[in-house]
């Protein structure tokens, strides 16, 4: 049994004010575009389900056409035996400014939240290593995709790509401890829960 990367981080967050059905829908569309992300660097036809969500991919669209990066890989769901973790990294991409492939993350997030950000791309880092994948520690990009949203005649909200806001975030050992110390805390909570249950 391997716990999530999104579980442990999870426990560090505070959705409680926020509705479930926006919660939801939320994540229908962070999904949505992440599949669809996945279906462009892989030469298919984006299939997207509504104009947020479009809007969201066109930041997207936006991002690649200034960088210009180059598709490694995308990465499949990775394990790691030493601290039974297990995380689904969104792709390695490669640019000419970097030597080493880069680790990168797609987020549809209204506001940024880098200290969870910069824990994710640790623990992704992390993983990586663990099963033979070599991405720089130097810098590793999560990608925020924005979107604007303006409201037409009778209420009808439009929405339009933004560029994305670029968050690089770089190894560091005070960083990483606090990931293991976290994941070895979400591993005695769930045993609790468990005995408990």
């Amino acid at each position: 049994m391997y716990i999530r990367v999104s579980e442990i981080l999870g426990r560090l967050q505070n959705f409680s004010g926020i509705d479930e059905a926006v919660l939801s829908a939320k994540a229908e569309i962070g999904t949505n575009v992440h599949k669809a992300i996945v279906e462009d660097t892989s030469g298919d036809f984006p299939m997207l389900k509504t104009e947020r969500a479009w809007a969201y991919f066109g930041s997207y669209e936006l991002w690649k056409a200034k960088e210009k990066p180059v598709f490694k890989m995308q990465v499949p769901r990775l394990y790691d035996d030493e601290l039974m973790i297990t995380g689904e990294i969104d792709g390695i991409i490669e640019t000419n400014r970097h030597n080493l492939p880069l680790l990168v993350d797609w987020k549809c997030s209204a506001s940024a939240n880098e200290e969870i950000w910069e824990m994710q791309a640790h623990f992704y880092w992390y993983l990586l290593q663990r099963n033979g994948i070599d991405v720089s520690k130097e810098k590793m990009l999560w990608v925020n995709l924005r979107q604007s949203k303006k409201y037409i005649e009778d209420g009808v909200a439009k929405y339009s790509p933004m560029l994305p806001k670029v968050y690089e975030f770089s190894y560091k050992n005070s960083v990483f401890t606090r990931c293991v110390e976290e994941a070895i805390k979400a591993w005695e909570e769930k045993k609790a829960s468990l005995l408990f249950d």
